[in-house]
């Protein structure tokens, strides 16, 4: 960090009246919070994007963002000053400030919320005094060198190679190479040649992230290596992916976005890279998104066969440095980048973006939650493109149904890969019910015979087995055989889930309770598991199978991404047969040798009080299905359900992808769901539930007098209280033809008007735009 000016008290502001000041900045803060105006000195080298020191509150001082800078002097009796300039170059471009306006405004949060999401904590320091603030901020990386100082005469050259022939060798190097690191000289003869004169020490800050280019210089020398992997992955594309690239780059001349649907284990990736290469030969950068965290290991590495160390992985599980050396050296760079992340590499500076690439487009991992801003990774990546003049690429073989809905109407178009790479079959998909398995004898534990026998040939041939269960732990809740008591959270109003070590957890806040002995409410009889998590699937199936080498993969089982990472390693080695997990193993992974998936109990997917949960439980079983059987072996599917005649299980039983959408699409146009409408659910939190109440009806009711029977609730959710805040909802419905912008701004003032009274100090209310 270059400082500028100190931040003090004694300077950190200017009383009203000063006319030392005629320039003023808009600063966003991190926090929750307006912009706040700062005084500039006449003398600074300031830009709106800048990140500056500000001194916040008596002594705080934060990290801002100039957002504007102007001469109108704010009506404050004292006016602070601007602080610091940060970093050499503005953080933000004025195309990243838009970006950042956009998402502020369509999901209904402050600026200084989206800065919290979008910057890694290292660039945003804050402390009680400068020297914490100094201690929470970036330092970079720095590497010493040792360079050529002047040219030696032809004389001192051949005294030293006959006296001292390892200083000799060594400056010849150091003078070959302009610059050599220090840790690969000699000590003994480096310390001599400094003595001479001839060789000085200079230290170069390294952000330690190679693949990015950083100047034009860069880009021209990654261009042959681009142009060579535009060739490659050309030459490997099938006649079939080579048509859906032609038909992809005409429809590129006509609208930004295209949705490809391709069914699992049609090389999808393949065409992502081809289109990938063209960008990068262009000089632009490319970003792709993947759902999960835990999908960029296993692609960056298949990517980088192709691109080499250029690719760059980014997601909120990096440690902080690397995602500040990350951003910090993309905002320096050229263009000609190579991203692949989660959606938080929405935000990094890529100043060139020419496509970005959404895979599995469908998946509700990239809905953000917690905390604000709580954007949608997908279409905020649209509008990122749509802001850069870049093109879009959305990937599924079961796409959402909006888009779907827009591809059908002509705002995107569609491509279809219908066939498999190569001469690999569709898998086998076969429905199983349990209560038959259960009257005929032939269910045991959770596994209908019919998976344990396909269980029992593929480990005899070798092969490899993965079975989803959608529960973690051990079982769902525990139970008293007599009286019925279950296990409760006494912070939120969910039971407790039981993992191994007779432990008791709460997946909402973390509480946790060992298993009682005997039940605490009638004393008499024991409590016992009810239901099955992943890790009883885990220990049923390696009792079953006791040769088998069995391995679970869930939140509770990797706590990082190297132990992420070594799991995956070690099943695609061939080093585990069975992999039990959740929907982490559901999604994009490509492993050779599996050639039967099973999937537990359908039921806990089509059993969700959401308008969404059936096609949710469709995406999430076809994709499942695409993990098997993906070259020569045909795979298989294994369904377990009590409910074998459900329509959607027909419907996966037979691939058919349109027929789910089409009814689906039906029923959310009889009952007014997206994509037919748009939905902002409003939520409620306090810890005093009458107060919650009365807030919730006072809102719902000024709401009802401005948006009328568009609203609905307030209702109680199925977790009704989380760490001891009751919770109540409000879903507002917005109509396809309405204006979605005037609707924020008429909520915006119905909850400020709302939240200004005094006994609702303390009532959180949050929207979710796009539920």
């Amino acid at each position: 960090m270059s400082a500028t000016a100190r931040i003090s008290p004694e300077n950190g502001c200017r009383p009203r009246g000063d006319d030392a000041m005629s320039r003023y900045a808009d600063i966003v803060l991190p926090l929750f919070q307006p912009l706040y105006t700062f005084a500039v000195p006449d003398d600074a080298e300031l830009s709106e994007g800048d990140a500056v020191a500000v001194q916040f509150g008596p002594k705080s001082i934060y990290t801002g963002i100039i957002w504007r800078l102007h001469d109108r002097r704010p009506d404050a009796k004292r006016v602070k000053t601007v602080g610091r300039k940060l970093y050499p170059e503005p953080l933000l471009s004025p195309t990243a400030m838009r970006f950042w306006e956009w998402m502020a405004d369509y999901y209904m949060c402050t600026l200084g919320e989206v800065m919290r999401m979008a910057l890694p904590s290292m660039m945003k320091p804050k402390g009680g005094d400068e020297e914490e603030f100094d201690r929470d901020g970036f330092r970079p990386r720095t590497v010493s060198f040792a360079v050529p100082c002047g040219s030696p005469s032809e004389e001192e050259t051949e005294r030293l190679r006959r006296r001292a022939p390892k200083q000799a060798e060594l400056l010849a190097a150091v003078a070959a190479a302009g610059k050599l690191p220090r840790r690969d000289c000699d000590a003994a003869a480096l310390a001599a040649l400094r003595r001479k004169g001839l060789v000085a020490i200079v230290e170069r800050e390294t952000s330690g992230i190679g693949a990015v280019s950083d100047s034009a210089d860069d880009t021209s020398r990654l261009a042959p290596a681009v142009t060579e992997a535009l060739r490659t992955v050309s030459e490997r594309l099938t006649d079939v992916q080579t048509a859906a690239a032609e038909n992809i780059s005409a429809a590129f001349a006509e609208v930004p976005t295209v949705l490809l649907r391709g069914v699992a284990g049609s090389g999808k990736t393949e065409i992502y890279m081809y289109f990938a290469a063209r960008t990068l030969a262009e000089g632009r950068d490319v970003l792709w998104l993947v759902p999960e965290i835990a999908l960029t290991t296993q692609l960056v590495a298949r990517v980088r066969r192709v691109f080499g160390e250029r690719v760059i992985a980014y997601h909120s599980k990096l440690p902080n440095r690397r995602r500040t050396e990350i951003y910090l050296a993309l905002n320096r760079s050229e263009g000609g980048n190579f991203i692949i992340g989660a959606r938080s590499a929405l935000f990094l500076p890529l100043h060139k973006l020419g496509l970005a690439v959404i895979d599995e487009e469908h998946d509700s991992s990239y809905k953000q939650t917690e905390p604000a801003p709580r954007y949608h990774g997908r279409d905020a990546a649209m509008m990122l493109a749509r802001l850069h003049g870049a093109h879009t690429l959305l990937g599924s073989a079961t796409p959402s149904l909006e888009s779907y809905v827009r591809a059908c109407t002509g705002k995107y178009r569609e491509v279809v890969l219908s066939e498999r790479y190569g001469d690999t079959q569709p898998p086998e998909i076969i429905i199983s019910d349990t209560l038959r398995a259960v009257k005929r004898g032939e269910r045991r534990s959770h596994f209908n015979k019919i998976l344990l026998d396909k269980i029992g040939e593929r480990l005899e041939r070798g092969e490899q087995v993965l079975l989803f269960q959608n529960r973690r732990g051990y079982s769902p809740y525990v139970s008293c055989t007599q009286c019925g008591w279950t296990a409760r959270c006494p912070r939120c109003n969910v039971t407790l889930t039981l993992h191994r070590g007779n432990r008791l957890v709460c997946h909402y806040c973390g509480y946790a309770e060992p298993v009682p002995a005997r039940c605490p409410s009638c004393k008499v009889a024991e409590v016992l598991p009810m239901g099955f998590g992943t890790e009883k699937v885990e220990q049923e199936i390696a009792a079953i199978f006791p040769e088998a080498r069995v391995v679970r993969l869930d939140r509770d089982a990797v706590s990082s991404e190297g132990a992420y990472n070594r799991i995956l390693g070690a099943f695609e080695r061939g080093e585990y047969d069975i992999m039990v997990g959740t929907q982490i193993i559901t999604k994009g992974l490509d492993f050779p040798r599996v050639t039967l998936a099973g999937i537990l109990n359908a039921d806990n997917l089509l059993n969700v009080p959401d308008y969404r949960a059936s096609e949710r439980a469709f995406q999430t079983m076809m994709q499942f299905a695409g993990r098997g059987g993906r070259r020569d072996v045909r795979g298989e599917v294994i369904v377990q359900t009590a409910e074998p005649e459900h329509p959607l299980l027909r419907q996966i039983a037979h691939s058919d992808y349109e027929g789910m959408a089409r009814e689906q699409l039906a029923e959310r146009k009889a009952f007014f769901y997206p994509p037919y409408a748009r939905l902002i659910a409003v939520t409620l939190r306090h810890r005093d539930s009458a107060v919650l109440r009365r807030g919730a009806d006072d809102l719902a009711a000024a709401m009802r007098a401005k948006f009328s029977n568009r609203v609905f609730g307030p209702n109680t959710p199925p977790v009704d209280r989380v760490r001891d805040e009751y919770i109540t909802e409000i879903l507002l419905k917005i109509e396809g033809g309405a204006s979605m912008s005037r609707a924020r701004m008429l909520l915006r003032g119905i909850m400020a008007e709302t939240l200004r009274r005094a006994e609702y100090k303390y009532l959180t209310v949050i929207c979710n735009v796009d539920v």
